[in-house]
C-alpha cells in the first residue's frame, strides 16, 4: 500500500472510531484498534491531529508510544 492510500485508510478508520467514541462503544472501539494496528493508527492520528476527536486519547491509546518517543 502506498503512503497516500495508507493515510486515507487510517483516516477512514479514525472517523469510524470517532463515531464509536460518541456512542461509548468501547469494546468494539478496542477491537478495531487492535485489529488495525495500534501503533500505526496512533501515528496517523498524531499526524492528522486526531488523537482527541477520534477517542484514542480518551481510551488512553498512544501513551506507551509517547513515553518511548521522549527517551
Amino acid at each position: 500500500m502506498n503512503k497516500l492510500n495508507e493515510a486515507s485508510f487510517y483516516a477512514g478508520i479514525l472517523s469510524a472510531l470517532a463515531i464509536l467514541y460518541l456512542h461509548d462503544a468501547e469494546t468494539i472501539f478496542d477491537e478495531i484498534v487492535q485489529a488495525t494496528g495500534e501503533d500505526q493508527l496512533v501515528a496517523q492520528a498524531r499526524t492528522d491531529g486526531a488523537m482527541r476527536w477520534s477517542g484514542l486519547s480518551h481510551y488512553r491509546y498512544g501513551r506507551k508510544s509517547a513515553a518511548i518517543e521522549t527517551k
